[in-house]
């Protein structure tokens, strides 16, 4: 059965949505788990319950209602059943900053197989072409009411957590602030342990471009700034920063753990994720890597291609008609992958911009000290991120950095915020969506904008 949950991040109008897909015996258990985080339950009475196998896939997208609303992520996302795992997928919602009620719902459709194998046995992950004569009925339609001055109550845990959470959350901006703080604010939620052991074995039986091989070779190539291509892909900083402090890992292996995710999350689109791939290994710098994964691609295309399959004649037209990859457009602002963008444009970092954006002196030592955290580069973006977290909005903290990157001659950052911004803000001036609205607020009175 399927378990719909929400939340409501600190202060502010970014609400976190939570799929999960469970056995009937577990679900009051995974229910509790995430009341106990804070979500709030968004199918009250028991859902129905569907015959699974292990790695049945299912699609759930959400309704038109939500999808100007989304933060960095598709309307749609595949979530794979494994009996004996934990399996959720997450959206993330931006409102506006005046709304007081959001409704809409999500659907979940049963994804095909091609190989469609005994029932004692895995179905395959290969999935059919959709048959658009026959309407795509869902095996289930949850409502989804977020409301704004509505949360759910916290409940004292009783059960050990079984999974981790998507995100880590900081707890809101406190309302009276001491310069005599004895311990640093920024928290991480406790997360599942990674089996990294047994993910280093990937898997043998997926043949694709992206097969094992393919990873350790772009593994081989990263360093120290592996997170910013993680972030880059779309993956929350958070999450990142959650396998960055797992001790009982090593660098290659953490890499390894997204590099997979990745995989795993793209194997239905028709180029296997190498758009988004090669676009963010081009903006995060390393343009050596970008031409590496591209030799690597027109050798299959020319030798090993299979012609029959989508991701070949993805590489055809890539190659003949179109750019794979554009560097050139910007993330929505304040987000987590602007936040990379804007990092690796300052070269000599003032690391007291923290504080004039409300960071702690103790948590941006406590930042400084972390030893996790190679380079500077690396530091500047998590204070930069707990700084965006304490504001009520990211249009509120786009003002906040554009004013404290001033205070503190930052200026070739404030100038990098502005051009990024403004050329986000024209590339999605006919958008109806209301962070448009507020960003172009945010720069009207600096005159930037017409």
């Amino acid at each position: 059965m399927f378990l719909v949950m929400s939340k409501r991040i600190g202060n502010g109008n970014t609400f976190t949505i939570i799929v999960e897909c469970t056995k009937v015996e577990n679900a009051e258990s995974r229910k509790q788990y995430w009341l106990e985080e804070g979500y709030t339950d968004q199918k009250p009475t028991q859902s129905s319950w569907f015959d699974a196998y292990s790695r049945y896939k299912y699609r759930c997208k959400l309704s038109k209602s939500f999808q100007n609303l989304l933060v960095n992520d598709s309307d749609e996302v595949y979530l794979q059943f494994h009996a004996r795992r934990i399996n959720y997928q997450c959206f993330t919602l931006q409102m506006a900053e005046n709304f007081d009620e959001a409704k809409g719902d999500l659907q979940i459709f049963s994804v095909k197989s091609t190989k469609a194998r005994d029932e004692n046995k895995d179905l395959s992950i290969r999935t059919e072409k959709p048959d658009k004569t026959q309407p795509d009925k869902p095996l289930a339609t949850i409502s989804i009411q977020l409301f704004r001055n509505v949360r759910p109550p916290l409940i004292t845990p009783n059960i050990p957590p079984m999974s981790p959470t998507m995100d880590d959350f900081r707890s809101p901006t406190k309302t009276t602030m001491t310069p005599l703080d004895v311990a640093p604010s920024i928290s991480r939620m406790s997360m599942k342990v990674v089996n990294f052991k047994e993910e280093a074995k990937g898997d043998p039986s997926w043949k694709g471009f992206t097969n094992d091989s393919f990873l350790h070779g772009l593994l081989d190539q990263l360093d120290e700034e592996w997170y910013k291509l993680v972030v880059l892909l779309g993956i929350p900083y958070k999450e990142v920063d959650n396998v960055l402090h797992m001790t009982e890992a090593t660098q290659d292996q953490k890499i390894y753990h997204f590099l997979l995710r990745w995989r795993d999350s793209s194997r239905a689109r028709d180029d296997l994720g190498m758009a988004n791939l090669i676009t963010a290994v081009s903006k995060g710098g390393r343009r050596d890597i970008c031409t590496s994964i591209l030799l690597d691609m027109k050798q299959w295309y020319e030798i090993d291609g299979n012609k029959k399959t989508k991701f070949w004649r993805w590489v055809n037209k890539a190659f003949t008609d179109s750019d794979i990859y554009n560097p050139g457009d910007y993330p929505p602002p304040m987000s987590d992958q602007f936040l990379v963008l804007l990092t690796q444009s300052i070269e000599n970092p003032n690391f007291e911009v923290g504080v004039s954006l409300g960071v702690s002196r103790v948590d941006t030592n406590s930042i400084l000290e972390d030893k996790f955290m190679a380079t500077e580069e690396h530091k500047l973006l998590a204070i930069f991120v707990e700084a965006r977290d304490k504001k009520s909005s990211k249009s509120e903290a786009l003002r906040g950095f554009v004013n404290a990157m001033g205070e503190v001659e930052m200026l070739v950052g404030k100038k990098w915020v502005i051009m990024a911004a403004e050329n986000w803000l024209e590339a999605n001036k006919k958008n109806d969506d209301p962070f448009v609205k507020e960003v172009e607020s945010v720069l009207r009175p600096m005159h930037l904008t017409s």
